[in-house]
């Protein structure tokens, strides 16, 4: 009998090893898919700025000042992109997709994220945009309290359901 019980302990945990292994796996997986699109979006706005110094796509973004702390939020391609500066604007960090105009869960519209403002006190950030990712305009955002070193999630403000996370 203890022979038995022991072997179909042996067999869980086997089973909930390769479960917690796979789990693993794709959150990887998901995490270095979100570090490449990060980068690609990226590289389409450098690219595009490039190709488009005497005509620039339309940019709109805001700009916020907290003592020494310069941060400043813009669109490129419909990227919501950040950077900041903590030393009053000498050196910025290497600027942040903060939303990207991907995923499309509405294939039918071109995605749009744009008027975008900005707000700071000290270290604590908050950007918010507009965009029609589902097929009607929300209002989007996200927080910082780290001087914009790392983001919360986006939260879609809508006037039906209060805020919702991503």
């Amino acid at each position: 009998m203890v022979c038995h019980e022991s072997a179909i302990i042996i067999a869980a945990i086997v089973i909930l090893s390769t479960i917690t292994f796979g789990l693993m796996f794709q959150a990887h997986e998901a995490l270095a898919q979100t570090a490449h699109e990060e980068q690609q979006a990226l590289q389409k706005c450098k690219e595009a700025i490039k190709q488009n110094i005497e005509d620039p796509p339309k940019t709109d973004g805001g700009l916020a000042v907290s003592g020494t702390n310069i941060y400043a939020a813009w669109t490129c391609n419909s990227n919501v992109l950040f950077t900041g500066s903590h030393d009053g604007g000498k050196t910025f960090a290497n600027t942040m997709l903060v939303s990207s105009s991907n995923p499309n869960t509405n294939p039918k519209t071109f995605v749009l994220n744009d008027n975008v403002t900005l707000s700071a006190s000290g270290n604590n950030v908050a950007i918010m945009w507009d965009t029609n990712k589902t097929g009607i305009p929300n209002p989007e955002i996200r927080t910082s309290s780290d001087g914009g070193n790392t983001f919360s999630n986006i939260v879609t403000l809508n006037s039906t359901s209060g805020g919702t996370n991503k």
